[in-house]
């Protein structure tokens, strides 16, 4: 008998059935009587999520313009344009077995075709559900009914299956979007694709992103695999000090630096407003993820302040015979604390040899938006003060 679930509630698929290797999702709904102008056509569309809960690439994407994964493991089996019949009206087939290593998680949407132009909304549907059976014999395994209090949102998210602890489980989720233009494309770019910046690019971080306050700024780099061997093994090899690289922060008015009090580092880890905050200091860079993390309460931001500056200098470069040349794989990402959700990341690839210090990325209000411009501007600076001292 199939496991009947409500919302928030997640189940183990392969905990119990340790031979479970393919499965089918199934998506349906049925609409109410309404004249609107247009037939109904909602469309099921899965994505695949890395560690970051966002897709990677666009191929990681499974709808009715891509309808098979390039692993394998995610088919969708057809659109159906009216919704109408009984039974699943979409479905997605999953072979676990060929899920690749770096996804997580894959998540299962449905959204309106051409909601706005057809004035169609999910308040126009009922007995959505999803459901999961096995495929080798067709029994189902669960069963989510969402009910029946729609409004005026035009795509949901169902559900999603996911990895824990050596696992398959499934999470029901039913979270809803009132976006009056969304389609699977779309909902890819609001919901579960961090962007990836250029240097030089802009984005907007609130427009879209209603009830966004507090971001984490995290930045993180690598020091380079350092030679080994001979005269120049010994001389500079791991005998040399690790490189310290330290993030910071310049809150700036009207673009300008006024007191040293809107500095925030290693040796001020909090702004006087409360409003930025350092994490703390990474002395050597190792690991993976962010090295150093700033986190920014954007909707308590004082007006007098317009932009939030991220730098990255390298602690006593000069005495150190250090540089970015010695750095790789530098990168700034912004981050929405309510969900740790990637919104965006730009990846610093140019040369910077016998460069000591790095403009990261600004975060800046523009119009009643904030918005995050990637920078990527190295410099000469031998320390914080003088990388300091270009905002004055």
């Amino acid at each position: 008998m199939p496991i009947s679930l409500q919302k928030g509630q997640k189940v183990s698929l392969t905990k119990g059935n340790p031979g479970l290797t393919k499965v089918v999702v199934g998506l349906g709904w049925d609409v109410n009587s309404f004249d609107t102008g247009g037939d109904f056509d909602l469309d099921a569309a899965a994505f695949l999520l890395g560690e970051s809960g966002k897709v990677t690439s666009s191929g990681d994407f499974v709808f009715y313009g891509n309808l098979k994964h390039s692993s394998g493991a995610v088919e969708h089996l057809g659109d159906n344009l009216t919704g109408e019949g009984a039974g699943d009206d979409e479905q997605i087939r999953i072979d676990l077995t060929k899920v690749p290593d770096n996804i997580q998680r894959i998540a299962f949407t449905v959204t309106i075709y051409e909601a706005e132009s057809r004035r169609q909304n999910f308040g126009m549907v009922n007995n959505a559900f999803i459901r999961i059976f096995d495929e080798t014999n067709g029994q189902e395994m669960l069963r989510y009914d969402l009910g029946e209090d729609f409004s005026i949102e035009t795509a949901a998210v169902f559900g999603e299956v996911y990895k824990n602890n050596g696992e398959w489980k499934f999470n029901a989720i039913r979270s809803l979007r009132p976006r009056p233009g969304a389609r699977p494309d779309i909902l890819k770019e609001e919901i579960y694709m961090s962007v990836s910046l250029q240097k030089g690019q802009k984005i907007s971080l609130t427009k879209g992103n209603e009830g966004l306050s507090k971001v984490i700024i995290g930045l993180g780099w690598d020091e380079a695999a350092k030679s080994k061997g001979g005269l120049f093994g010994s001389l500079f090899g791991s005998s040399g000090p690790a490189i310290d690289c330290d993030a910071s922060a310049f809150v700036l008015q009207n673009g300008k630096l006024t007191d040293k009090k809107d500095i925030v580092y290693f040796g001020n880890l909090k702004h006087y407003t409360g409003t930025v905050q350092h994490m703390g200091d990474n002395l050597t860079g190792a690991g993976e993820g962010d090295d150093e993390q700033i986190v920014v309460d954007l909707a308590r931001v004082p007006a007098e302040y317009d932009r939030i500056v991220l730098v990255v200098n390298i602690y006593q470069a000069v005495q150190r015979r250090q540089h970015f040349g010695m750095i790789q794989n530098a990168f700034i990402r912004i981050v929405d604390a309510r969900n740790n959700q990637e919104m965006c990341r730009y990846n610093l690839s140019e040369n910077y040899d016998n460069m000591t210090a790095m403009i990261f990325g600004e975060v800046y209000r523009n119009n009643g938006e904030w918005k995050f411009n990637a920078i990527g501007q190295a410099t000469t600076d031998p320390g914080l003060v003088e990388l300091a001292r270009r905002y004055m």
